[in-house]
């Protein structure tokens, strides 16, 4: 008889073999396939009558003063309302790659510019207390400001938003190095959550050269290996596989994505 503790630990190395297995696969069909503009493909029939829908009357008529009036409040300690502006701008830029018009590209621009008028000179966008800098959902509210900018700027080329971008993330790694403190060891979740700030941390480093984004975000990565998969644990935070499922399959996910990153994305692409 096998003990259970050792089957557990062997089906964790099977999922993450796995996991690891599909990842470099699409990386090597990335290499052989060719992408198109969004804007190249039409959906019709019933898809695509959801797709407009949602994409006029759900997305774009967001209102965005409401999405930025909590940065302009540095009084949080705990709630995550700073994840609302990236998650709603990247779904935006989706939908504009698809169909692209004016209209559209005005809303984009006027989120972007207010998001940046409440980025203070230290680099901060966030509305945490600074008591409470990097505590509970602070690092993923900057996460998903800095995926938003950097969508943005990726259709537009805007230097000012790579700045914005760059500023951020570097204060981020500041208030990290100030504190002594490493980003798997912050946030909720067992550092699930802000851990996943290693996606955005890749996407900088191969628009800006800028080696130190890829060095913190591999130095995570590393650290998920030493303490959690050496260990037997698939991505076990803390090297304690009960927190897998701590109600954090979205922190988990995001994870994977910013380790594959970490993997797949060694060399800069600046345009």
């Amino acid at each position: 008889m096998i003990p259970s503790s050792e089957k557990t630990i062997g089906y964790r190395k099977c999922y993450l073999l796995v996991f690891v297995l599909l990842v470099v696969q699409g990386f090597a069909r990335a290499q052989r396939d060719q992408l198109v503009a969004g804007s190249a493909v039409t959906v019709n029939g019933f898809v695509g009558s959801k797709l407009n829908n949602a994409a006029v009357n759900r997305v774009f008529a967001q209102d965005v003063n409401r999405l930025v009036e909590p940065f302009r409040h540095r009084d949080e300690a705990r709630c995550w309302q700073t994840e609302f502006w990236g998650k709603w701008f990247t779904s935006a830029i989706l939908a504009y790659k698809y169909q692209p018009t004016a209209a559209s590209k005005q809303i984009l621009d006027k989120a972007v510019a207010d998001l940046i008028s409440t980025q203070t000179t230290d680099g901060y966008i966030g509305n945490y207390k600074t008591a409470n800098l990097l505590d509970q959902w602070d690092i993923w509210g900057r996460k998903y400001c800095l995926l938003g900018l950097l969508d943005y700027y990726d259709i537009t080329r805007d230097k000012k938003t790579l700045q914005a971008a760059s500023a951020l993330a570097d204060n981020l790694l500041s208030d990290l190095a100030s504190r002594g403190d490493t980003i798997v060891t912050k946030g909720n979740h067992r550092g699930m959550a802000a851990s996943s700030v290693l996606e955005p941390l890749c996407l900088l480093y191969t628009r800006t050269a800028n080696k130190k984004y890829l060095d913190a975000a591999i130095k995570s990565a590393n650290w998920y290996l030493k303490e959690g998969v050496n260990n037997g644990f698939f991505l076990g935070v803390c090297g304690d596989a009960r927190y897998i499922c701590d109600f954090a399959t979205a922190q988990t996910a995001r994870c994977c994505v910013g380790c594959s990153s970490s993997c797949c994305r060694t060399s800069p692409c600046v345009p």
